[in-house]
């Protein structure tokens, strides 16, 4: 469920990550910033020990995923509305790095990662046949079964697929607490802001901010919207950052 602002119109949580400056992995370690929110900009990276997830649907390399499918429903008022009927969400943890691959490493906890601003929304009639094989084979995994999926029993625009993922290699904003009292500077899940903190905020960036704490208070916060993006230290170049194919925000 969305936020509403004073204005009674849905209100985009992730407009606030901008009001925190960006900062490459290197640039947030020297500085000294312990115990202070802060986006950092970096590109995915996994641990050496770690193992990669693969996207139920599109089948990509990524260290989170978030998969929901909907279908259409209409109520005997002839009011409609997507029901989600299968929903999944994975992480693992994984770094962040400057764009060289090189400078320090923040490492983020697997349970407490948080999506806002991407995704691939699109009708089962847009995917590709084998990712519509994909789709079928994920509500089976998760105990669904919507009779015709596949063989158009279901018209197509009554199916919904949306995936979220952050792919190895993907350029990234991760907002959280820096923490620099371990080995490797590591971001904690996102607190609230003192009022010294939210001096820049105006009133909707104030809401879009408890927005993100009623619906992420225990998780980093990360995007890779490129407004979000942009804006890091010359040590991660934002002139090399692509948006995967196909991605909607």
């Amino acid at each position: 469920m969305g936020c509403a602002s004073s204005k009674s119109r849905e209100l985009d949580p992730g407009r606030v990550l901008l009001q925190f400056d960006a900062v490459s992995p290197s640039r947030a370690a020297s500085e000294r910033r312990d115990g202070q929110v802060a986006r950092v900009v970096g590109r995915v990276a996994m641990s050496r020990l770690g193992v990669a997830l693969t996207s139920p649907v599109t089948r990509q390399e990524c260290v989170h995923y978030e998969v929901e499918v909907s279908t259409l429903d209409e109520s005997s008022r002839g009011d409609v509305a997507w029901i989600p009927v299968a929903r999944r969400s994975r992480s693992v943890d994984f770094f962040l790095t400057d764009d060289a691959g090189t400078g320090p490493v923040f490492v983020y906890e697997s349970s407490t990662v948080a999506a806002v601003k991407r995704g691939n929304c699109a009708g089962v009639e847009n995917l590709e046949l084998m990712e519509q094989r994909n789709v079928d084979t994920f509500l089976k995994e998760e105990g669904v079964a919507i009779p015709g999926f596949l063989t158009r029993v279901v018209p197509e625009e009554r199916a919904m697929v949306r995936e979220r993922v952050f792919r190895l290699g993907e350029a990234v904003a991760a907002v959280g607490v820096l923490s620099l009292a371990d080995r490797h500077p590591k971001l904690l899940p996102i607190r609230p802001l003192s009022d010294r903190e939210m001096k820049r905020f105006d009133d909707e960036d104030r809401l879009a901010w408890a927005c993100l704490l009623a619906t992420h208070a225990d998780a980093v916060v990360v995007s890779s919207h490129p407004a979000h993006v942009q804006g890091a230290a010359s040590d991660f170049g934002t002139s090399h950052v692509h948006s995967p194919a196909r991605s909607t925000n």
